[in-house]
C-alpha cells in the first residue's frame, strides 16, 4: 500500500508531462485558426473601406414606412446601448478588478472580430437580407476569398445595429446557458448529462425561434430564399426556415460547453496547455485571445454555416418584396434574377446549366440528308435581323472571341418564321452559359448566304 501511495504522484506526475506536449498543440491550433480570422476579416474591412463599395446600399422605388424607419433606429440605439452596458459588466468591470482580462472580455473581443462572417448567409446564394433603411456601407463580400453570389457588395450590413449585435448577441445566451446548466448540476443532479444537454439544446432552439422571427415581422431582416419543404410561413414575407433554430441552438450549446467546462485552472478546452508555454504573460494572454476566436469560429463554421450553406443552395422559396429589403441585388431591374427552382445556383457571377424545355424543329432535306431547320422568317427572301435569332439582354461581363455555339448552327437552314421565342431554339451551352448577347450591333439585314 505504502509503496503505491508514494508512487501515485509520480504517475500523475509523468502522466501530465506525457499530455503536456498534445495540450500545448492544441491551444496552438485554435490559436492559428483565430489568426487566420482576423486576417482575413481585417483584409475584407480594410479593402472595402478603402473601394468605391463603401457607400449606402440602394433603398429601391418603395418608400420605407415611417414605423419602420423609427423602428430601425430605435434598434440600433439598443443595440449599441446594449454593446456598451454588456462591455462594461463582462469586460472592463472585471478587468478593473482582477487586473487582467478575464474569459469573458475575450469572448466579446471575439465576437467583434468574427463580424465579418456575417454576410456568409450568402456565400453561395442570397437567402438572408437586412433592411436597407439601417444605417450602412453596404458591404465588404467583395473582398470575401470566393465569394460566388453575384451583386452581394450591395448587401446593406447594419454598422451600429450588426455591429454592436456581435459584442453582445453571443455572450448574452451563452452566459445564460451556462446559469441554467449550473442550476441542472444543482437541483437535477440525477439527470444524465445528455439530458442536461438536451434540455439545453431545446431551449436555445425555442429562444433563436421567437427571436428571429419578431425580428423579422418588425423588417429588420428577412429570411429571402430558403428551402421551402423545412419552411415554415414558406411563399409569405414572413417565412423562416425552420433548420435555422436548430443550427443555432446547436451553436449557442457548443459555446455555452466551452465557457462552462473549464478545467481546475480556469482554462477552457480551446486554451489547455497554455499553462505549459513558457512565455511573457502579455504573450500568454495574446494566444489565448487567438485561441477564443479560433473557438468560435470554428464553432460557428461548423453547427451554423456549414449547414445554412448546403440548405441555401436548394433554396427554391423566394416571395416578392419592397425594394428596401432587395437592395437592387436581384429582379427588375438588374441582370440577375432572383432565386427560385427554376433558376440555378450562381457561380462566380453567371448563371449555370440553365435548364430550357426547348420545342423539336422541324426537320427538312438539305443537300442528300436531313439538317434541322432553325424557322425565323415569315416569307420567302425575307431578311433577317439580329433579335430574331437571339434574345438580347443586358451584357454581364466583357464580350469574349472565338466562342463555339453547340450544335453547329451556322450549317442550319432558315425555313420561315415559328412564333416560338427564339429562346427555345437556341440551346447556347457554349455561350458564357447563358442565354445573352454583349454589346449588340444595331438592327441591319443579314444576307442567307452567311448562315448557309
Amino acid at each position: 500500500m505504502a509503496a503505491t501511495t508514494i508512487n501515485r504522484p509520480a504517475a500523475r506526475a509523468n502522466s501530465a508531462a506525457t499530455l503536456g506536449a498534445p495540450k500545448s498543440k492544441l491551444v496552438y491550433g485554435f490559436a492559428a485558426w483565430g489568426v487566420i480570422m482576423v486576417v482575413i476579416g481585417l483584409y475584407a474591412w480594410g479593402h472595402w473601406i478603402a473601394s468605391p463599395d463603401f457607400k449606402p446600399s440602394p433603398m429601391g422605388a418603395d418608400p420605407l414606412p415611417n414605423h419602420v424607419y423609427w423602428t430601425l433606429r430605435i434598434t440600433e440605439g439598443v443595440a449599441v446601448s446594449c454593446a456598451v452596458l454588456l462591455l462594461w459588466k463582462f469586460m472592463i468591470q472585471p478587468w478593473r478588478r482582477e487586473g487582467r482580462i478575464t474569459w469573458d472580455g475575450m469572448f466579446m473581443i471575439a465576437g467583434f472580430l468574427t463580424w465579418w462572417t456575417d454576410p456568409i448567409d450568402n456565400y453561395f446564394n442570397f437567402t438572408f437580407m437586412y433592411n436597407s433603411g439601417f444605417y450602412n456601407m453596404a458591404s465588404w463580400t467583395a473582398f470575401i476569398p470566393g465569394w460566388e453570389a453575384p451583386n452581394q457588395q450591395l448587401f446593406p450590413e447594419p454598422l451600429f445595429f450588426v455591429g454592436g449585435l456581435y459584442i453582445w448577441w453571443f455572450i448574452t445566451p451563452v452566459a445564460a446557458g451556462c446559469w441554467v446548466l449550473k442550476q441542472m448540476f444543482e437541483k437535477k443532479p440525477h439527470w444524465s448529462m445528455a439530458t442536461k444537454l438536451t434540455v439545453m439544446f431545446i431551449i436555445f432552439g425555442l429562444f433563436d425561434f421567437v427571436a428571429e422571427n419578431i425580428f423579422q415581422r418588425l423588417e429588420i431582416f428577412k429570411y429571402v430564399g430558403t428551402y421551402a419543404p423545412l419552411t415554415v410561413w414558406a411563399g409569405t414575407e414572413h417565412q423562416y426556415p425552420i433548420y435555422n433554430c436548430f443550427m443555432m441552438a446547436a451553436f449557442f450549446l457548443g459555446m455555452t460547453c466551452l465557457r462552462f467546462f473549464k478545467d481546475d485552472k480556469g482554462f477552457a478546452f480551446c486554451e489547455r496547455g497554455i499553462d505549459q508555454i513558457r512565455v511573457s504573460g502579455a504573450t500568454k494572454t495574446l494566444l489565448r485571445q487567438f485561441a477564443v476566436i479560433g473557438a468560435l469560429g470554428l464553432n460557428i463554421g461548423i453547427f451554423y454555416y456549414t449547414p445554412f450553406l448546403l440548405f441555401s443552395m436548394k433554396a427554391d422559396s423566394f416571395p416578392k418584396y419592397p425594394s428596401y429589403l432587395m437592395a437592387e441585388i436581384c429582379g427588375k431591374g438588374t441582370p440577375y434574377a432572383c432565386p427560385s427552382a427554376e433558376v440555378p445556383v450562381p457561380q462566380g457571377g453567371l448563371l449555370i446549366r440553365l435548364p430550357l424545355k426547348r420545342p423539336q424543329p422541324p426537320r427538312t432535306e438539305h443537300r442528300g440528308g436531313r439538317v434541322d431547320v432553325i424557322e425565323q422568317r415569315r416569307r420567302a427572301a425575307e431578311p433577317l435581323m439580329p433579335h430574331q435569332l437571339l434574345g438580347i439582354e443586358t451584357p454581364i461581363r466583357t464580350p469574349e472571341d472565338g466562342v463555339a455555339l453547340a450544335g453547329h448552327f451556322t450549317q442550319q437552314v432558315i425555313d420561315r418564321h415559328l412564333e416560338v421565342p427564339p429562346g427555345g431554339l437556341l440551346a447556347l451551352d457554349r455561350l458564357e452559359q447563358r442565354l445573352e448577347v454583349s454589346g449588340p450591333e444595331a438592327l441591319g439585314s443579314l444576307p442567307l448566304d452567311d448562315l448557309v
